[in-house]
Order: C-alpha cells, then structure tokens, then sequence
C-alpha cells in the first residue's frame, strides 16, 4: 500500500467561483451557468471517471439556507462563491438524485429531502436559533 502526500490545489476565476482542482493524478473541473454550479467531471490519470451535472430551482434563492448543506454543493467554504439558488436534481453519470424543500414561516429552509430512483431517501431537518 502506497500513501502519498499528495497537496490539493485548488483554482478560482474573478468571480471566486472554484474551477479547477487536482490532487495528485486526479483532476476536478467545475463549470457554473447563471451564477450556479452546472457541472464537475472527474479526471483520473487524464480520463474522465465521472460526470456530475446540476440542475436548480429558478424560485429558490439558496440565501434561503444560510448554512453549509450536507448535500457539499452549496458550501462557500470549499467552493468559493455560494451558488445562487437550490439544488434541484443531480446526474451523476446517469443516476439521478433530486433534492426537495420545505420551508418555515422565515422563509428558511427547514427540511431537505433527497432521493433518486433505486436509491434511499435522505432527510436532513434544519432549526434555527437567533441570539
């Protein structure tokens, strides 16, 4: 077994949306369309292994869930600039997954539910406290 002390680098455009990582011999490029993530294809030794595309609610501002999702694609802190709506429904290399909403009476994401065809379902429920 081999371990390697591989360094992450990541790039960013002006906007401060991250378009490109690699770590050792993989490489991860990131496309954005209308202020959101479109896509991420995953390269290993310079074939492409996955593709991800997203897909987002026009209706819904992602400011409506202030925090890092568990879902990773809405978290500033490893993508840079936040994506601009909800995440709607992702392909991964033709396995679908689609996201749903509930909201409370702020306007705030309260319920986050995803699931995909032969796949479970996952909840994740949100509660806020202001101080």
């Amino acid at each position: 077994m081999t371990i390697s002390n591989a360094i992450l680098v990541s790039t960013y455009d002006a906007s401060g949306y991250l378009t490109r990582q690699t770590e050792g011999s993989s490489e991860f490029l990131y496309t954005y369309q209308n202020g959101n993530l479109a896509s991420e294809v995953i390269k290993r030794n310079g074939v492409v292994s996955t593709t991800i595309t997203y897909e987002y609610y026009t209706d819904k501002n992602s400011s409506a869930l202030p925090l890092i999702s568990f879902y990773g694609y809405d978290a500033g802190v490893q993508f840079g600039t936040k994506n601009k709506n909800l995440l709607k429904k992702s392909t991964v290399n033709g396995s679908v997954v689609n996201y749903m909403y509930e909201f409370n009476s702020d306007g705030y994401v309260s319920k986050t539910t995803a699931s995909g065809s032969g796949t479970s379902t996952s909840t994740e429920t949100y509660t806020y406290m202001c101080k």
